[in-house]
């Protein structure tokens, strides 16, 4: 029977007080980079906080589609794709403050962003190193220890602003690549008409 002891176990951590629940009320979900942790503080329903994540997972997936598959094909482009798609996989499902050292692989097309477009490349750069060091960790010791905790959970807004840093600067992230991918997918002319087939006359 161990599937469905390892289905209990699984469910008994996510479940409200278990050690993987990413409602606000659990302090030990502040390493957690995933959707939940967001959906969760507007939605207290497990059902309805998952079901949020998952349909913004796909509609940010859809947007990366599109945005890809009308992309000229290139090295830059392979490089944008694979760090916005890094990004991504973060979100749709459990993953902890660790897992953010995925982000090594946008290393190449942080450079690439970098050397074309100096404010957007700083940006990322900026946004990555935060994502990955985890500024909200010590936001929360700072906070618990002056006793502020129940006051800042009751404030929506502001305890996402400072307590759910990771999850908006990866959202934020996705959003500067896709504007990366979207920059660099216009061809210019002189390669359109490279494409021309030469006229016979």
């Amino acid at each position: 029977n161990w599937l469905s002891t390892l289905r209990g176990n699984l469910s008994s951590t996510l479940n409200s007080g278990g050690s993987a629940d990413p409602r606000p009320a659990n302090q030990v979900a502040i390493g957690d980079t995933n959707l939940q942790p967001l959906t969760s503080i507007f939605f207290p329903d497990t059902r309805t906080f998952n079901f949020t994540a998952y349909a913004v997972f796909l509609i940010l997936l859809s947007l990366w589609i599109l945005a890809v598959a009308r992309s000229n094909i290139s090295l830059e482009m392979h490089y944008l794709a694979l760090a916005s798609l890094s990004v991504l996989s973060l979100l749709p499902i459990y993953h902890r403050f660790y897992d953010t050292r995925l982000l090594l692989l946008t290393v190449p097309a942080v450079i690439a962003v970098f050397q074309k477009r100096r404010a957007l490349g700083s940006l990322i750069l900026v946004l990555t190193v935060l994502a990955v060091v985890s500024v909200q960790y010590r936001v929360q010791d700072f906070i618990i220890q002056r006793g502020e905790w129940q006051t800042i959970l009751q404030h929506k807004f502001l305890f996402i602003l400072l307590l759910r840093q990771q999850n908006i600067e990866l959202l934020i992230l996705f959003g500067l690549y896709l504007v990366a991918i979207l920059g660099c997918s216009k061809v210019p002319q002189t390669d359109l008409d490279s494409l021309e087939t030469p006229s016979l006359v």
